[in-house]
């Protein structure tokens, strides 16, 4: 089966003292249709960064440096800046970090909804409020007659990501990229969000790229993982093989990271040190440094991206 999303040695690089410094470096991924693809990794891994890319909002003084990224077989990367205002809503949709700082504080929700149908399926606003309507229903929001007239304010922080949901999927995309979707919410409040988005997977038959840091929402939802670290991806795996022989060392590393109910006075694991800088010159392995298993070799040679089984890994130990 042709791949919905084809991402291949995705380069982004930020102007430096030492020249561009790569922040994301040669990141390869697929997204099939109908498939929920997990990326994880600690902050500045570059996650959000592949996201961007994949919409074109990386904004300057950043930019895509090398690479290919195709949907449905045609190079976004060549797309002039109107093919990708259509392409995104429309066909590509995303959900941002901050439910409170995505939306207009001075515009109603009502209003906000209905400028993104407009936008994209060139309907009336008549039409688009009633469509605005069905989809606060649909998202779960209660008289949603009545709440098209409310301010971001005037919702609660659950429900507005509810909302943020609810215009990702308002033109029925065929990709949605959820960017740590249950930020700043409680448990309760981040179990409701999932199901909503696994429903609404099912319902439209969405493919959707999850990029959070938390692991147990990746084991509940995604099909398969990727994980990233200072800017590549260091293994990528159906999820059941990830979590039950994870073959990288940071990867098992992230894994003993997560505390384990019933696991009372046990000291948590972390991980010592930190990932290079941006900029830093780096000849073998990013990971070394922290690595409990390196190798000289892995100093020197950088480890490509190989299959090991039914995953693909960045270890000369795998």
């Amino acid at each position: 089966m042709a791949a919905l999303l084809e991402i291949r040695d995705l380069r982004i690089a930020f102007p430096h003292a030492s020249g561009m410094a790569e922040a994301v470096r040669g990141v390869t991924l697929d997204v099939q249709p109908g498939e929920a693809v997990g990326l994880v990794g600690e902050s500045g891994s570059g996650k959000t960064l592949t996201a961007l890319a994949v919409m074109r909002l990386i904004d300057a003084p950043g930019r895509i440096v090398g690479g290919s990224i195709r949907f449905r077989g045609q190079e976004v990367l060549s797309l002039s800046d109107a093919e990708c205002r259509r392409l995104r809503g429309r066909q590509i949709s995303m959900i941002f970090q901050d439910p409170l700082t995505s939306l207009n504080p001075a515009f109603t929700v009502g209003r906000q909804l209905v400028d993104v149908i407009v936008t994209h399926q060139g309907i009336s606003r008549r039409l688009a409020a009633a469509r605005a309507a069905e989809v606060l229903s649909v998202v779960g929001i209660p008289r949603p007659e009545r709440r098209l007239a409310s301010y971001p304010h005037e919702f609660s922080g659950g429900m507005r990501q509810r909302v943020l949901i609810g215009m990702a999927v308002a033109c029925r995309p065929s990709l949605l990229i959820a960017d740590e979707p249950t930020t700043a919410l409680d448990v309760t409040i981040q179990a409701q969000v999932i199901a909503l988005i696994r429903r609404l997977r099912v319902e439209l038959g969405l493919s959707v790229l999850f990029i959070t840091h938390n692991l147990d929402l990746v084991a509940e939802f995604c099909d398969r993982v990727a994980v990233m670290y200072a800017g590549a991806v260091m293994e990528e795996a159906p999820t059941e093989a990830l979590f039950s022989t994870p073959r990288h060392p940071y990867t098992r590393a992230l894994i003993r990271c997560v505390p384990r109910l019933g696991e009372s006075g046990v000291t948590l694991d972390s991980i010592e040190g930190a990932p290079p800088s941006p900029g830093s010159a780096l000849a073998g392995c990013a990971f070394a440094s922290r690595c409990p298993i390196v190798m000289d070799r892995c100093w020197t040679e950088a480890p490509p991206l190989r299959a090991v089984g039914s995953q693909r890994v960045a270890c000369w130990a795998a």
